[in-house]
């Protein structure tokens, strides 16, 4: 059987965004089905070598192109002469891609484009919508992302969540993270409670609010119970001084850093060691880092945003698992979850954080999305609600939250699906004799 071809541009997937990690999962996951090679041009950073790149493990059935930013036009009709790719895949934010639907029709009449996206909230972006309708084909990455694609009438949609390595992250033995902790962490190594932010230090990932909201938990529940450990960059110019904001709160003593580059391993580690794991970002497309904490069995205290919500519990699942609320109505999800919530019918697979308003907010390129902003008692409580259950409790709900997550999440099934999106749209476009159909005017 010939093989066919995948061109795909994304973060580069040898480095541990998170946009390239997943890139990583999926085409190693298609790798494995014996079916494709694959050309990855891998952008996002500052490259110190251009030259192509080969794995010990894949060869010559997947190279790496290091390229700046996410290309350009003539970057990648070069690609596209010397590699006449079967289709071409690409992910993260559309604003990168502006450059690639307008030449849409060049790309097209050689291969099938495949967008694997994700949008972080509200209001439906209808200007987008010139963008997904010169797409073959749009795979939502989280439900949030569907129901907007629902609601402005996009057709050539799927949903394909996240998955992740089953062994990578998962449950550990309790002996074996103990004595990690006791190795590890220094002089909060005996702390009853541990809270652990794993984020970019980024305006919208409300890095301010996380350390404030953790500051007034630990005077709730006494300042020598508990730490809060923040694995992300201290000084990231898109975000906060971290150390002056634990200043400025009095938390100096309690905040534990991690920036520098981790294996999978010790991060799994991490995960396992916190008591829980929070994320309550203004706006979250999916959020990675509290996925993998559920793997790894460790609750979670987010906000119930984007794909975040779809998280914590299966609130929005019908007895076979499949999705049975109206994605496009946040207000009535919002209700439901809510009323679930109140009544203990449901399970929950951590605290989640209901927004107290929601803001209009955007730019110029973006004019408008949801900036949505938790009360801080809100998420304190969430925090306490965790704090006052056992360390057995928690492992309980946690291994409990795995084997759902593993299950809602998976990695085979996010291969599976996006081997049927390919193939059916590789024989679309050979049966149309290359026409670019689904075409709008940009």
């Amino acid at each position: 059987m010939d093989k066919k071809k995948i061109l795909t541009i994304s973060d580069m997937p040898l480095i541990p965004s998170g946009v390239g990690t997943q890139a990583n999962y999926l085409i190693t996951g298609l790798l494995k089905t014996g079916k494709y090679r694959v050309v990855s041009m891998g952008g996002a950073i500052k490259h110190p070598d251009y030259r192509p790149i080969k794995t010990e493990q894949w060869g010559d059935d997947w190279i790496l192109h290091p390229i700046d930013g996410y290309g350009d036009k003539d970057v990648l009709r070069g690609f596209l002469a010397r590699e006449r790719p079967d289709a071409l895949i690409f992910v993260t934010d559309p604003r990168f891609y502006v450059w690639l639907w307008e030449m849409e029709d060049e790309v097209r009449s050689i291969c099938p484009m495949v967008y694997w996206h994700v949008w972080d909230n509200d209001p439906t972006p209808r200007f987008n919508k010139v963008f997904y309708d010169s797409t073959d084909h749009v795979a939502a990455l989280s439900l949030k992302t569907y129901g907007l694609l629902q609601d402005m009438g996009s057709k050539n949609i799927s949903y394909i969540p996240h998955g992740l390595p089953t062994d990578l992250f998962r449950p550990m033995p309790d002996e074996e993270v103990a004595a990690f902790k006791q190795q590890n962490y220094g002089p909060h190594r005996d702390r009853r409670f541990i809270v652990f932010w794993n984020n970019r230090n980024a305006r919208r990932k409300s890095t301010g609010d996380v350390v404030e909201c953790f500051a007034k938990f630990s005077e709730k529940v006494g300042r020598e119970n508990v730490a809060l450990m923040m694995h992300t960059s201290v000084q990231d110019p898109e975000g906060q001084d971290i150390r002056a904001l634990a200043e400025r709160f009095g938390v100096s003593d309690l905040l534990i850093i991690s920036e520098n580059r981790i294996s999978p391993e010790v991060l799994n580690m991490y995960y396992n060691v916190a008591d829980c794991t929070i994320n309550v970002a203004s706006n979250e497309g999916f959020g990675l880092a509290t996925l993998e904490s559920l793997y790894a069995g460790t609750p979670i205290v987010v906000h119930m945003t984007g794909g975040l919500q779809f998280q914590v519990g299966p609130w929005w699942q019908d007895g076979s698992g499949a999705s049975d609320v109206d994605l496009s109505d946040q207000e009535a999800m919002f209700a439901r979850a809510k009323k679930l919530y109140a009544n203990g019918k449901c399970d929950w697979w951590g605290s989640p954080v209901f927004p107290a308003a929601r803001r209009c907010t955007g730019s110029q390129p973006i004019p408008y999305i949801y900036d949505d902003v938790p009360n801080h008692k809100d998420v304190v409580d969430g925090l306490v609600r965790l704090y006052r259950m056992k360390r057995d409790e928690r492992r309980a709900l946690g291994r409990r939250a795995s084997e759902w997550a593993s299950k809602t999440f998976s990695l085979p099934k996010m291969v599976s699906s996006f081997d049927g999106v390919i193939s059916s749209e590789i024989e679309r476009h050979a049966a149309s004799g290359g026409r670019c159909e689904r075409t709008a005017t940009l």
